[in-house]
């Protein structure tokens, strides 16, 4: 029998907790966005104990950023879902399509035709074009547009600010997932736990060789608050 292989963008990682605290965003909303009968994300495991994979995470963020930055309406959104999921192939629409939107709607380009996916427009709305950029560009894609990568933010105050740091990495292939330093494999995790026991960040940033600054944004991420 042929050996199934599993590829880690699928694989449920994330319990809703988890979640919750990685995007800023409470769980009452990620329960919201995730049940129902066509819910707006649809989780690789329902159930008393759900879990998001890591596509699920990247759709959560991405529906964080069209609903705050833009304000874009919840309702909108779901209808968004709904049509990609019955006519497109992708199981993870919002991770996977490179959707825009003017403010009201939701819109996707397919076969060189922008497609409105909420089917009403509303004009007036004054939008911030170059926040949104900034947060979607922290979610890195392949040369298919497939998310690979999320760089969340250390707090919800830093969506307003479209230069925030990006220490921050959460990929499927590095640490199991968890979130981790950029570009050390160093688990915030562990820095935060450090940082509880006793260790400064200067102490820290010395023993891991690397600036004060990213370690201090690092456990600030993991604890919740200045360190």
């Amino acid at each position: 029998m042929k050996k199934q292989r599993y590829n880690p963008l699928e694989l449920p990682n994330y319990d809703v907790i988890s979640a919750s605290r990685y995007l800023h965003i409470p769980e009452s909303t990620l329960h919201f966005w995730t049940t129902g009968n066509e819910p707006i994300v649809r989780l690789q495991k329902y159930g008393r104990f759900p879990l998001l994979s890591f596509k699920n995470l990247v759709e959560c963020y991405v529906v964080e950023g069209i609903r705050t930055i833009h304000q874009v309406r919840v309702p909108k959104i779901r209808a968004a879902s709904i049509w990609i999921h019955r006519n497109l192939s992708s199981p993870h629409p919002l991770a996977d399509y490179d959707l825009t939107t003017d403010g009201s709607d939701l819109f996707l380009e397919i076969d060189g035709r922008l497609v409105n996916l909420s089917m009403r427009r509303h004009q007036g709305q004054q939008t911030d074009e170059k926040l949104l950029t900034a947060h979607l560009e922290r979610v890195e894609r392949d040369e298919h547009g497939v998310a690979l990568r999320l760089l969340p933010y250390k707090s919800k105050a830093d969506m307003s600010v479209s230069n925030a740091p990006r220490f921050i990495l959460i990929d499927p292939f590095i640490s199991f997932g968890r979130p981790i330093l950029r570009e050390s494999g160093i688990p915030t995790a562990a820095l935060a736990g450090r940082y509880k026991a006793g260790d400064s960040i200067s102490v820290l940033a010395r023993s891991y060789g690397r600036e004060e600054k990213e370690i201090k944004e690092a456990v600030e991420w993991e604890i919740g608050r200045a360190a």
